[in-house]
């Protein structure tokens, strides 16, 4: 087939397969409707970390280029970037480049840059997360005058601003794909309060149980839900146990995202209790499954008649009393779709 345009994705990782969903499914759902949306454009994707193979290999008619450098550091990351520049080589070689898009402001964007010079090619880098902090330390080695950055939320802008001194060209959330979700207005919501995420410091999963533990007082049959993986999964359950709540709080682990969708129809509040998002694609996925949500002000968080945006843990708590108590009755608020982050970037790249 002859393409229009060859775009090529530099990614710390993407599925292995069409099983692995749970593989940055923001970024799955992106490729998808793009190759849906714009058969006439190339999509080209090349691995650093994830899978943990070197190999090019097919996911759903998309050529992905996979260096499997399995998170290795210096000098071991050398050998991953190598494999990328040899990469993009083949792939250029094959179907001319037009555009380079980096995610994540890292080594792809560092290796993106690098290769949109040498190549005369437009660079566009999406910061994805934490890359907004100040404590990057690729952000003195990227000259970002000479590529578009994009953040996902006004809240992550705000604070890549204050970090890098510089403007961000585009605020573009990931948005959902209506197609994954299931929704059932008359599904039972047994479940109370559910948190979903990795089970890391940064989600802040010990004050999620302890506002748990103080609302317990006011709702003794509270049952709440806790998905995720990672290193805390072990201390969380420590802590559950110690705080009474065994009878109060499953908590299960990582999970195909349809089974943790089929949760969430199930469940009537997301609590989010994380201290930084960059936009919380959760809270996209909460609005079109119909939940209330309570989180601090972080991410793409906006107060509404569905959402408490709080300051505190006596607010959260308060907030959550509030919708436990009110009307059951479901609204939706309909969150961006993955079809218009598609078009936003597709009229950024100027294509």
């Amino acid at each position: 087939m002859k393409y229009n345009k060859h775009i090529v994705l530099l990614t710390p990782g993407f599925a292995m397969n069409e099983d692995d969903t749970t593989c940055i499914p923001t970024l799955q759902a992106y490729v998808e409707s793009f190759s849906s949306i714009h058969p006439e454009i190339k999509l080209s994707i090349i691995t650093f970390q994830y899978p943990f193979f070197y190999k090019h290999y097919k996911w759903k008619s998309v050529d992905i280029y996979s260096c499997g450098g399995k998170n290795r550091k210096l000098p071991f990351k050398l050998i991953t970037w190598k494999r990328v520049f040899g990469y993009f080589k083949k792939i250029d070689k094959n179907c001319k480049v037009d555009f380079i898009h980096s995610f994540w402001l890292f080594d792809c964007a560092l290796i993106g840059n690098r290769l949109a010079k040498k190549a005369g090619l437009p660079h566009t880098i999406t910061l994805m997360g934490q890359d907004a902090k100040p404590r990057n330390k690729y952000l003195r080695w990227i000259d970002l005058s000479k590529c578009t950055t994009v953040c996902l939320s006004e809240n992550h802008k705000a604070i890549f601003e204050k970090t890098s001194g510089i403007s961000t060209s585009k605020i573009i959330p990931w948005g959902i794909n209506p197609a994954d979700f299931h929704f059932d207005k008359n599904q039972s919501r047994e479940i109370d309060i559910i948190g979903v995420g990795s089970f890391i410091e940064l989600k802040n999963y010990i004050l999620f149980i302890k506002t748990i533990e103080e609302l317990k007082h006011s709702k003794e049959d509270i049952q709440v839900l806790l998905i995720g993986g990672g290193v805390q999964h072990e201390m969380l359950q420590h802590e559950i146990i110690k705080s009474g709540l065994r009878d109060n709080i499953m908590i299960m682990g990582q999970l195909p995202r349809q089974e943790v969708l089929k949760w969430m129809g199930k469940s009537k509040i997301l609590l989010h209790t994380s201290v930084y998002e960059s936009q919380g694609y959760v809270f996209f996925e909460a609005m079109q499954l119909g939940l209330k949500i309570v989180s601090f002000n972080i991410g793409s968080a906006k107060a509404s008649d569905n959402w408490f945006v709080t300051s505190n843990k006596n607010e959260m708590k308060e907030a959550l009393l509030r919708f436990l108590s009110a009307s059951t009755e479901i609204k939706i608020e309909q969150p961006p779709l993955i079809s218009e982050t598609v078009q936003e970037y597709y009229k950024l790249l100027s294509i």
